[in-house]
Parts: C-alpha cells; sequence; structure tokens
C-alpha cells in the first residue's frame, strides 16, 4: 500500500496551495507604504512635508517660508508665505488626466501683478505652454518627447536637452518630479528617472530598498537627502 494515496496526496496539495496563498497573501499585507516627509540640505536646511488623510500634500515648510495647499474638485489653490505673510498664490486647474491645463500666479496679498499659463496636451504629454503677463508680451515654449520622457524644450529659437536614467523609474526624490510635486501641480509626466542637462548632471544615492536617500551634482556635492515614513 503506498504511503499516501491518490486521494490524500490531491487533498495534501489542496492544504499546501492554499497555505501558500495565505503566505503570499500575508506578506503583501505587510508591505510598507512610504511617503516622503523632509528634505535636508548640507546647510542644515530642512523641508518638511505634512499630508492630509487622502495623501495629499497639504504644507511644505522650510525655514520662514511655508507653502499650504487646498483642494476643490479639479483645482488647487497653493498659498505661499513668507514670514507670515502672503507673497503669492498658485491657482491650478488641472485635467482629467490630473496635470495641469491652466496655471495662474499672482503675487503679493492683492494679485495686481500676476502671471498665467495655459498648458496644451497630447495625451499626457505637454506639447506647449503659452504664459501671458499684464504688460509683457506672451511667453511660448514648446517641448519635444521621446520614449514617453520630456527630452527637449524650445523657447525663442533656443532649445535646452535633458537627459534620463533609461533604466530606471522615476519616483519621489527624482529632481524634476519633486520640483512639480512641491509646486503643488503636474505637466511633466516623465517615465524615466531625470538626469539632468547641458551643465548639470543628478546622481542619486539609493537606500537598500531603492527609494532616493540623496541627490548629489558632481561639482556642488550633496544638493538634498530623501527622509521617508513608512506604515
Amino acid at each position: 500500500m503506498p504511503l499516501i494515496s491518490s486521494v490524500m496526496q490531491k487533498i495534501l496539495l489542496i492544504l499546501l496551495l492554499a497555505a501558500a496563498l495565505a503566505a503570499c497573501k500575508k506578506n503583501h499585507d505587510k508591505q510598507f507604504s512610504c511617503r516622503l516627509t523632509a528634505l535636508h540640505a548640507p546647510s542644515g536646511l530642512a523641508t518638511f512635508l505634512s499630508y492630509n488623510n487622502e495623501g495629499k500634500l497639504v504644507l511644505e515648510e522650510s525655514g520662514r517660508s511655508i507653502n499650504t495647499y487646498t483642494y476643490e474638485g479639479a483645482s488647487v489653490t497653493i498659498t505661499t508665505y513668507d514670514t507670515g505673510l502672503i507673497s503669492r498664490k498658485t491657482i491650478v486647474l488641472n485635467n482629467t488626466a490630473g496635470l495641469a491645463a491652466n496655471v495662474r500666479v499672482e503675487f503679493g496679498s492683492d494679485g495686481a501683478n500676476w502671471s498665467n499659463t495655459y498648458h496644451e496636451y497630447e495625451g499626457d504629454e505637454v506639447i506647449r505652454s503659452i504664459t501671458t503677463f499684464p504688460s509683457n508680451p506672451p511667453d511660448t515654449v514648446t517641448y519635444l518627447w521621446s520614449g514617453h520622457n520630456l527630452v527637449g524644450q524650445v523657447r525663442d529659437g533656443d532649445t535646452t536637452r535633458f537627459e534620463y536614467y533609461t533604466d530606471k523609474p522615476r519616483q519621489d526624490g527624482d529632481y524634476l518630479y519633486l520640483s512639480q510635486f512641491l509646486s503643488g501641480y503636474e505637466v511633466y509626466r516623465t517615465k524615466n528617472l531625470f538626469k539632468g542637462y547641458v551643465g548639470a548632471t543628478f546622481i542619486y544615492d539609493f537606500t537598500s530598498d531603492g527609494k532616493i536617500a540623496a541627490l548629489k551634482v558632481p561639482t556642488l556635492g550633496t544638493i538634498y537627502s530623501c527622509e521617508y515614513q513608512c506604515k
């Protein structure tokens, strides 16, 4: 008589599969989600970030400068305070892809001085931005894309080129992504990690689990290091 009958083998196989699935689910449930909560500069200046229950950025504090972020439907308002006084207010209207379609910036407490930028997209790639002012002529910028990365921008006939680490996806701490995140809106939704442009190459240090730990520029050293909170 076999040590384990065919019926028992099937039962044992089912039990082993169930145990394996339970273990996978348990391991998945234990995965941590992390948020970028602070940036530290070598000078000692720190930028602290706070979020609401939905995971949206609501407060950025950096020395005497404070940004608050309020959300209503497809719009977000970013109010910047300097030593307690309003220095500017940015009103953003996002499109259905969550990218900024229109950005109006009002300077000072009365907003008499302002700029307004309208962004045109093909899918989720911005192709042109037109900025108008109260008195100055409009400013137009066109954008060049390749492999779903923004590789150039053209203004007044001059082209600035950008590079990427094409073997790495963009993430928190990415210079281009982070600069937009702190601004309160997104225009350039790229695929890969931003490497820099002519005259500035960014080098990233990573934590053991793959998060960006710091950004460096060869001629300047560390620009900022990142702090995360995981749960």
